[in-house]
């Protein structure tokens, strides 16, 4: 007989998890780095899986008890030591199917929202951060300098791989002003891939962190791209990206861009290139940076550009 999987109920009982419901989700601390922050660790009871914002951690249940139990002799809720979580990081094949198709129903599920206008894709600050207009407006951006609270922020809408509207993503044009990046309330970023389109899996796709990150490589040349709008992919976005063909990752050159590229490369496998600009982010990168580096993706060779 087939062992009858826990409830995140049970798992939290077992494992003395402290977790509250925001919205149609739970959160708390994360229990696998011992972390503080008491929204990081995030479980979506409705399909059964967990990932952590903090140390990039997720999954289904049984990837969450594996994790646990993998800690020899240590007290439950105890910090996993880094070399177990670098040997077994995310979301199973399994289990990455499993995501896929509720990512679809949950999709289909997200309310469509009121378009933020009128948007300026010709506005100084874009050449300021070397996006070309024509760059920004193919994406439907631009600096929105209406009222409420998206005034005087670089605006991009964010639409499902169907064509729906889910949400913005507002950039500060001005310095001091916080929260730099602003989105709808209830905006389930951990569903989305900025800039997915339908049919997009059959192609190579290239996968950065941030929006001024894929308006530099395409205008670097390469069109299919998409944003985490993070460094690390939740366990949503790796089933996303799990039935492409070719994903090149071309993640910020930090510890967190780097952490996120071996997630990919570690859950997606050899499907997975990974290149690397040495120093900086792609969004502020010359165009033919980005080229040197991407290039050897395309022909198998990644180069790594000084």
């Amino acid at each position: 007989m087939r062992p009858v999987e826990p409830t995140w109920d049970e798992i939290a009982v077992r494992y003395r998890l402290t977790l509250r419901l925001q919205g149609r989700q739970l959160r708390g601390r994360c229990p696998l780095h011992g972390g503080q922050n008491p929204t990081a660790f995030v479980v979506e009871p409705t399909g059964g899986v967990f990932f952590c914002h903090a140390c990039g951690q997720g999954g289904g249940i049984g990837t969450f008890v594996r994790l646990m139990e993998g800690d020899t002799g240590a007290d439950r809720g105890a910090r996993v030591p880094e070399d177990l979580r670098t040997r077994r990081l995310g979301p199973s094949p399994l289990e990455l199917r499993r995501l896929a198709r509720l990512r679809d129903v949950l999709l289909h599920g997200l309310p469509e929202v009121e378009p933020v206008y009128p948007r300026d894709g010709t506005h100084p600050y874009f050449a300021s951060r070397g996006a070309a207009s024509s760059t920004v407006s193919a994406l439907g951006g631009g600096v929105y300098t209406g009222p409420g609270p998206y005034h005087r922020r670089a605006v991009f809408p964010v639409w499902t791989p169907e064509g729906k509207l889910v949400g913005h993503i507002g950039r500060a044009i001005d310095s001091g002003v916080e929260p730099r990046y602003l989105c709808e309330r209830g905006f389930r970023k951990s569903l989305l891939l900025y800039n997915e389109q339908s049919g997009q899996a059959t192609d190579t796709v290239f996968v950065v962190e941030g929006i001024f990150d894929a308006l530099a490589v395409i205008q670097a040349g390469f069109a299919n791209v998409v944003a985490l709008l993070g460094a690390v992919a939740s366990p949503y976005q790796l089933a996303a990206l799990s039935s492409s063909r070719h994903v090149v990752s071309l993640l910020d050159a930090d510890d967190a861009g780097r952490r996120g590229a071996t997630l990919l490369r570690e859950v997606l496998g050899r499907n997975v290139t990974v290149c690397d600009l040495v120093h900086g982010d792609p969004g502020d990168a010359m165009a033919d940076r980005i080229r040197y580096a991407l290039a050897g993706a395309v022909t198998g060779s990644p180069l790594r550009p000084g």
